[in-house]
């Protein structure tokens, strides 16, 4: 691992620097509306106006938007991401989901990253946070605060 603490400011960009960086790069990889998978299990979705509350479940991933917000229902409980803030999912769940925030000249840019469910509960056993048999609990989704180390990654 490089050790990136002898940057000087300007080489250190910010968690804003990097998100910009993100977001240029979605957009010259989609410049329309779609959903693209540009590496195996890896997805781009780019939407330029708000969507309706629609119906579908959730997967095991790891979610960022570059430019827009998106809520996530899971029963009565609303999960909200944007730039600044990441989506966890470790299980497959039902959720109905819409984007809030998104223009031509400001489009939703999300990015989704599939984890391998194997890989998640192991992690989860590790971390003592394995539900029993059949019991999936709302808290298999979470939004966290994203930072510029995450971001990088």
């Amino acid at each position: 691992m490089h050790d990136f603490s002898d940057r000087q400011p300007s080489q250190n960009p910010t968690l804003q620097d990097r998100q910009r960086e993100l977001a240029a790069t979605m957009q010259r990889l989609l410049p329309s509306d779609q959903l693209r998978e540009v590496l195996d299990g890896v997805w781009l979705r780019r939407v330029s106006t708000p969507t309706e509350l629609s119906s579908g479940s959730s997967h095991p991933s790891f979610c960022v938007i570059a430019h827009g917000s998106k809520e996530i229902w899971v029963g009565e409980r609303c999960l909200r991401y944007d730039p600044e803030h990441y989506l966890i999912s470790t299980a497959s769940l039902p959720v109905s989901t819409r984007i809030v925030e998104a223009s031509e000249e400001q489009p939703f840019l999300n990015l989704v990253m599939r984890l391998d469910p194997s890989l998640v509960s192991s992690v989860m056993v590790e971390a003592g946070r394995l539900a029993a048999r059949g019991h999936v609990t709302e808290s298999a989704l979470a939004v966290s605060p994203l930072d510029g180390e995450l971001l990088d990654a």
